[in-house]
């Protein structure tokens, strides 16, 4: 978002000094020549940062152009309980996820920055928390994370070991579709690929009834006049092109998923046919393990693992209670598998 702003802006300014050149031979030019040019450069430069001043107890967010500040606004640190991390839709139609980084009381809330990049602004939050000694409050996946300032680094395995949590083998859900292996240390679950939720199945049903629809006109348009030829290839062309973007939705929904966990990392790993990916994670890094509640109705509970550097998800497709049974093992698995320290 700010790099596609100050890359307008940059265009903008472009354009303005273009039209200086242009002034020599039409003097009336002028005004809006220079006019485009400073806009174009407002556009570029205007940012707002904040400035935390622990020796007089406030927080400074200024805002200006470039480095130069032009408006300072000072709110005092003692007024705010909490670090705010969320996400919201903006821009026009609300097409633009971003995650705001929020200084919050009950009276009062101030915004410091809105990264559209989950991690960046989770690195942001915690640098405040840190700062401020202020307990951070993540809300982006429909579920509220709490950490404390000095818990921040702490990895969610020390933290269950310290808080004596997830001592007891959880109970198997009565039904469940994920497939659940041993091995010598951890243990591995097979999960079911997706299939089609809502939004997907939306999107498959759009792009088949666009390719549909263009096929009929192209079949059509060469019944009616078969000098229509190359028009109807071009139809055709298009019907591909959409029919293959409702193949690419189902395509991307088959996956099936295997989660593997041991005493040094968590694996996340799909497979569709002969075709895998593989994300790891180190035990060490894992700071978070939640499960997501939808924030839409299009959206899906899933298992949510984090790091300063990482998220990873599964289990989209579970019922809600499989899904708790996953985390639990996953907890359960941790403390039990934990290296001697």
């Amino acid at each position: 978002m700010q790099i596609a702003r100050i890359a307008f802006g940059l265009l903008f300014a472009a354009i303005g000094v273009l039209g200086l050149f242009i002034v020599q031979q039409e003097p009336e030019m002028l005004p809006v020549a220079v006019v485009t040019l400073f806009v174009g450069l407002l556009i570029a430069t205007a940012r707002k940062w904040s400035v935390i001043d622990p020796e007089q107890g406030v927080i400074r967010v200024r805002y200006g152009l470039a480095v130069v500040p032009i408006y300072t606004k000072t709110h005092e640190i003692g007024h705010f309980e909490r670090v705010d991390l969320t996400a919201a839709q903006r821009g026009k139609k609300k097409s633009q996820t971003v995650h705001p980084v929020s200084l919050r009381s009950p009276h009062k809330t101030v915004e410091l920055l809105a990264p559209s990049s989950y991690q960046p602004a989770r690195a942001e939050a915690e640098r405040l928390a840190k700062s401020l000694g202020l307990p951070l409050h993540d809300r982006t996946s429909g579920h509220t994370s709490i950490r404390q300032p000095d818990e921040l680094d702490e990895p969610l395995r020390d933290r269950l070991i310290r808080l004596n949590s997830a001592r007891e083998v959880p109970e198997p859900p009565t039904y469940g579709r994920a497939v659940w292996s041993a091995a010598d240390r951890g243990f591995a679950i097979d999960l079911p690929a997706p299939g089609l939720d809502l939004a997907n199945g939306i999107a498959l049903a759009a792009a088949w009834g666009i390719a549909g629809f263009i096929s009929v006109v192209g079949i059509n348009s060469i019944a009616q006049n078969p000098d229509l030829l190359p028009s109807a290839l071009c139809f055709g062309s298009a019907a591909l092109v959409f029919a293959g973007a409702g193949a690419g939705v189902v395509i991307a929904r088959l996956p099936r998923m295997r989660v593997e966990l041991d005493p040094a990392e968590l694996r996340v790993t799909q497979a569709l046919g002969p075709m895998m990916s593989t994300q790891t994670m180190h035990l060490d890094e894992l700071e978070e393990l939640f499960v997501a509640q939808p924030t839409s109705q299009i959206a899906q509970r899933r298992i949510v693992a984090r790091s300063d550097t990482q998220t990873l998800e599964f289990g989209g497709s579970l019922d809600p209670v499989e899904l708790e049974w996953i985390l639990a093992m996953l907890e359960f698995s941790l403390v039990a598998d934990a290296p001697s320290r």
